[in-house]
């Protein structure tokens, strides 16, 4: 079966090259398109707020995010989440991800 289609816009608040930067804001509307033998098309479809950030500090890349996802009527329930990522540069070909 088909899952939900979902289409956004994503706007950068700060982005900022030169003090590596970015802070980002995603909206996403998913009317419910998706076939519900595989739990999809249920209710009247949802909207997903999200903020997300990354930094970088000499070869190391801190991101975050934090969302919610919420639904335009009761058939389903409003979730979030967040979510932390740090990763290293070990090299130009390899970065590690802790």
């Amino acid at each position: 079966g088909l899952a939900n289609l979902g289409a956004g816009l994503k706007y950068a608040f700060i982005l900022d090259p030169i003090a590596p930067t970015a802070l980002s804001g995603p909206v996403t509307l998913e009317p419910p398109t998706g076939k519900s033998d595989v739990l999809q098309g249920e209710g009247n479809g949802l909207v997903s707020l999200v903020l997300s950030g990354v930094k970088l500090v000499d070869d190391w890349q801190f991101a975050a995010a934090a969302g919610a996802q919420i639904p335009f009527s009761n058939e389903q329930s409003t979730n979030g989440w967040v979510s932390a990522h740090a990763s290293y540069e070990v090299c130009s070909w390899f970065i590690t991800t802790l």
